[in-house]
């Protein structure tokens, strides 16, 4: 572990850069070296937390840099503005909100009363603690809770050593892998907290600038309902309270940096914050710019809608 964590904390942007994981859909094949890289870049999150955390913050998903959703509606990927279950979440929390703390708890415990549970505990993945199993680091709080929800697994390690080993091998292969399973799924669980209420509130603005004209009327009409008073109030309202508490930085948050990056993703706008890639096509190098809209007028749009 110490010699994972010296090579980690040399190359820590590297590994994190080299983590990235698209979810898409079905059960993805992870090679044993991916795996391993993994572990070795969440064993340096939780060393770096260690060394930052003072009990005052939340850290949010750990893996919440790794994870890629592509999703495009205008491109013809599924959508719905239907999400009882996350507005539900966004009302229950506020309800919670409301209540009054009382002036005696908030000076016996003057750094953690406003501390929402389950949402804002400290799940201790940054302490050094290890589980019966050896395992270097904690699972987040939100796994325990969704855990009957998980699919059987996110992904199957390819072992490079392949399926003949002995049974303390076998148990500490399957260890690792259900570890690193029961991360990722809690932390596509809190990126769709963010990202659905999200594309939600694009739609809405891409529907009002005429971009989902072949979708007809019916569409336009959910999307007049979507934003106007008195419907807006059980419908986009909380669709933005839920991006507004995920940028906050909970637990179960992705943070201000995730969520701006999400924004920009969701507006289509994230292409035109790229510089232009040195590409080399049939011998001749050239600068390349990323893919942008089709339409130009679309953007500045879609850019006011944004802010």
């Amino acid at each position: 572990a110490s010699s994972i964590e010296r090579i980690v904390e040399a190359t820590g942007a590297i590994v994190s850069q080299s983590c990235d994981i698209a979810c898409e859909k079905g059960v993805r094949n992870l090679p044993e070296a991916k795996l391993a890289l993994l572990e070795a870049a969440l064993l340096h999150e939780r060393t770096k937390m260690s060394s930052l955390s003072d009990g005052s913050c939340s850290h949010g998903p750990v893996m919440g840099d790794w994870v890629k959703v592509p999703h495009s509606p205008l491109a013809g990927d599924c959508f719905s503005f239907h999400l009882p279950l996350h507005r539900a979440l966004a009302r229950s929390i506020l309800c919670f909100c409301s209540a009054i703390v009382p002036a005696e708890e908030r000076s016996e415990n003057p750094n953690n009363w406003w501390r929402l549970p389950l949402l804002d505990d400290d799940d201790g993945f940054a302490s050094d603690d290890t589980t019966a199993d050896g395992i270097m680091f904690k699972p987040d709080s939100l796994s325990s809770l969704v855990r009957s929800t998980h699919k059987s697994s996110n992904f199957r390690v390819v072992w490079s050593s392949g399926p003949e080993c002995s049974t303390p091998e076998a148990q500490l292969r399957k260890s690792r892998s259900r570890l690193m399973s029961s991360l990722l799924a809690s932390t596509k669980v809190v990126h769709s907290l963010c990202d659905h209420p999200l594309r939600c509130i694009a739609a809405s603005q891409q529907i009002d600038h005429h971009m989902w004209a072949k979708n007809g009327a019916s569409i336009a009409g959910m999307a007049l309902n979507y934003g106007s008073i008195p419907l807006c109030r059980s419908l986009r309202d909380l669709d933005l309270t839920m991006v507004q508490m995920s940028a906050c930085g909970f637990n179960v948050g992705l943070g201000a940096r995730r969520v701006f990056a999400l924004l920009s993703n969701r507006f289509s706008l994230e292409n035109y914050l790229c510089d232009p890639d040195r590409k080399n096509s049939f011998g001749r190098v050239a600068w390349v710019k990323p893919p942008r809209m089709q339409e130009p007028e679309h953007p500045e749009l879609l850019a006011e809608s944004f802010f």
